[in-house]
């Protein structure tokens, strides 16, 4: 289930995923997470055109794809990009664009992970 954009849990959920650095202003701008005991894909508020940023759909999408591998995969939060993750998530349409405009917009990604 897509939860929306505006869901009250997101900064909670935002600071538990954020791993890159618990100190640092960059989010997570996406997580599939249990909400309410129903797994559901979170998107970050902010991407919301109603909270101002207004997200691009190639954004948006590569986001969903990025968390279904997740989902596929079943990956774990101690290698949550293993190389058959990267490989797949490097198939995402749009991708570079995409992750250049989360960069942009001080979201972490992908690149910021060790491999």
């Amino acid at each position: 289930m897509l939860t929306l954009l505006k869901d009250p849990t997101w900064p909670d959920v935002a600071k538990s995923v954020n791993r890159v650095c618990d100190d640092t202003i960059y989010v997570a701008p996406g997580s599939i997470e249990m909400v309410s005991g129903e797994e559901s894909l979170l998107v970050h508020p902010i991407l919301s055109r109603s909270a101002g940023n207004g997200a691009p759909i190639f954004v948006i999408r590569y986001i969903i794809h990025h968390e279904m591998v997740h989902k596929f995969l079943g990956t774990s939060s101690t290698d949550p990009h293993p190389e058959a993750f990267r490989r797949l998530d490097a198939c995402a349409r749009d991708r570079s664009r995409a992750l250049q405009w989360l960069r942009k917009n001080h979201f972490t990604t992908i690149e910021d992970s060790a491999r």
